[in-house]
């Protein structure tokens, strides 16, 4: 039977969210670029869906859009509204987080589907919804106050009214519908008869049979003074090793690696361009800082044979949310996942009979880490391993056979009110439990085995103020608590900036449960939505009035949590034209009255909130 945990509401909204966002838009082989035809596809299906259809309104008031996936624009990261809000999703949903370029000078020959033009003396933003030789097709919002699909632009309109335009298109990106695309333009030979070529397209293809050389540095490469023009690679199957150094630095946006290899060694990947890997079960090693530094790195699988991962492999990859360990994992090397401040989830797969070797730092600077479940065998809770996760990390449950809670193990793991710790722990270091939120000790043995585990003496004030619970485990707390909440105490964990969000977290000043609020960007104009909103309920069924419309492509969630922190419920309502701001949400089950709401806005399709979760009081 699986253990309770509570778990951070920003978990359980990102959750909810990933079970229904539809899969990733990747070209149809699994390439990251998409073909223009395919951005076709992607746009025009948005003609009909919901919040985009034609005639829709859409201005700067009623819509606004964070967090562009394509990055800063000139160095600045856009909080757009009406017409750039409008042409951002979309490009979002046709090109996922393939970075963004901008551009000053342009030729219509160079425009293509999905591409972004500001025209209009630099008032009004669009995109391109097709391509033709007489002139484009477009779409746009805030187009008289509403969404337009299909206004003709012409090649003298063009060179009269547009100052300039975004693509999401690699640089010398050549669509492989092109007849030049697979033509062979560099090429070479490298190691103990192997060989490589690059297309016009920006293949990069590495051929033959056995281990890929190591290099030293990565300009040792034969391929790197062509590397802007790498925009994929292609391991051919034969080869066995992936070399030191072989692609430090590529602009390559994705990897096919094949079954014959057997081993990634040291910098292989480092700071390159790579957008998700999938590494193959026939890989057995992922060598020190294999992947270190891969700024547009999200998603990391490793299928069922991988069983070490190096020191640092994937340090500052600080687009990671998710990483999928297999059962035959082995060893996690130190600082393994360090810094990686956007990982949401990691899982373990189960069935794993190994002793999983945990490395130092392994989780540390990992703030946005939700609770995780351990593998069953794990060698220690290593030094600094959960140091500084301070967003959504609520909980563990350390697996029965470690002896050791090291030193920092768990400091500043801010939100972190519950340990369950087995019988088989006979030391906690210094400094493992500081600055946290430590409440409930779940200890799977007696309290004599407690008193006999050797405690660092700067715990003792810590575990003074924490409820110990011997030989049992938590139970779902009582739905009506005896109190109701006071959050008069608060502590700002993170000052928000101009573009970067805060965080503030309340206590209760009764029994310290921890309520975790998001103090929006300074440039963020996301509060409008809520204003005073009160909640009705009536049985399963919420009803609440906002303030002002908020935008036609979000989803507002209701999460209710009875007085210990536990879920009872959550449901969700659609936003769509509304004229008295009226929504009901079916939580599908009977509120009690003594239960916390919390309301959050979400975009749908983006996957990112689109304000500040609100406290709903009952009106």
């Amino acid at each position: 039977m699986k253990i309770w945990k509570r778990l951070m509401t920003a978990c359980l909204v990102v959750g909810i969210m990933l079970s229904l966002l539809p899969g990733s838009v990747l070209a149809s082989d699994g390439d990251a670029v998409p073909t223009p035809d395919e951005v076709y596809n992607v746009l025009i299906a948005q003609k009909e869906a919901e919040g985009f259809t034609e005639g829709t309104i859409w201005n700067d008031s009623t819509h606004l859009y964070r967090n562009f996936k394509g990055g800063p624009i000139d160095g600045k990261n856009i909080i757009a509204t009406g017409c750039v809000a409008f042409a951002f999703q979309l490009s979002d949903l046709a090109f996922d987080k393939l970075p963004a370029r901008q551009y000053t000078s342009v030729s219509m020959e160079q425009v293509k589907v999905g591409d972004i033009l500001r025209t209009n003396n630099d008032t009004h933003t669009v995109i391109v919804l097709q391509v033709s030789d007489n002139g484009l097709v477009l779409a746009e919002g805030n187009y008289s106050g509403k969404v337009h699909w299909g206004r003709t632009m012409t090649e003298a309109e063009f060179k009269r009214d547009v100052s300039h335009y975004i693509t999401r298109y690699p640089e010398g990106y050549i669509p492989p519908t092109d007849e030049s695309a697979n033509e062979i333009i560099e090429k070479g030979q490298f190691g103990a008869g192997l060989s490589w070529s690059l297309t016009k397209a920006g293949a990069l293809t590495i051929s033959g049979t056995g281990a890929m050389p190591d290099f030293s540095i990565y300009s040792e490469q034969p391929w790197y003074s062509h590397n802007d023009k790498i925009m994929k690679i292609v391991i051919e199957d034969g080869i066995t090793t992936i070399g030191q150094s072989a692609f430090w630095m590529s602009n390559a946006l994705t990897i096919r690696i094949p079954d014959s290899v057997t081993e990634i060694k040291n910098d292989a990947f480092r700071k390159s361009s790579l957008i998700s890997v999938t590494i193959p079960g026939s890989v057995k090693t992922i060598g020190d800082d294999s992947f270190r530094e891969c700024a547009n790195l999200a998603l990391a699988s490793m299928m069922e044979g991988v069983s070490a991962i190096g020191q640092r492999a994937f340090r500052g990859c600080t687009k990671l949310t998710a990483v999928d360990l297999p059962a035959s994992i082995s060893d996690l090397g130190a600082g393994a996942f360090y810094t990686c401040t956007a990982l949401n989830f990691v899982t373990f797969a189960s069935g794993n009979k190994n002793t999983v070797k945990m490395g130092e730092n392994l989780f540390m600077g990992c703030w946005s880490l939700c609770p995780i479940t351990l593998p069953e065998h794990v060698d220690k809770i290593s030094k600094e391993m959960f140091y500084n996760c301070y967003y959504m990390f609520t909980g563990l449950e350390i697996p029965q056979g470690v002896t050791t809670i090291e030193e920092s193990a768990f400091n500043s793991c801010r939100n972190m009110s519950v340990l369950i710790i087995p019988d088989s722990v006979t030391d906690i270091e210094r400094n493992a439990f500081i600055n946290t939120a430590l409440t409930d000790i779940y200890f799977k043995g007696t309290e004599a085995q407690w008193n006999a585990i050797w405690k660092s003496p700067d715990l003792t004030p810590i575990l003074q103020r924490v409820t110990m619970h011997y030989g049992e485990l938590p139970e779902d707390p009582d739905p009506n608590p005896k109190h109701e909440h006071k959050w008069e105490r608060s502590e700002v964990i993170q000052e928000a900036t101009e573009t970067e969000d805060g965080l503030r977290i309340y206590y209760c000043t009764i029994c310290d449960e921890t309520l975790r609020e998001v103090i929006p960007a300074a440039g963020d104009k996301t509060d409008y939505v809520w204003g005073d909103v009160a909640a009705d309920v009536q049985g399963s069924s919420l009803t609440f009035q906002l303030s002002s419309a908020p935008p036609a492509n979000g989803v507002i969630f209701v999460a209710a949590y009875n007085g210990n922190g536990k879920l009872d419920a959550v449901g969700k309502a659609k936003l769509a034209n509304n004229s008295n701001l009226t929504y009901t949400v079916d939580m599908r089950t009977e509120i009690p009255q003594s239960d916390r709401l919390v309301a959050f806005l979400w975009d749908i399709k983006t996957l990112e909130p689109l304000s500040t979760h609100k406290a709903l009081p009952r009106s």
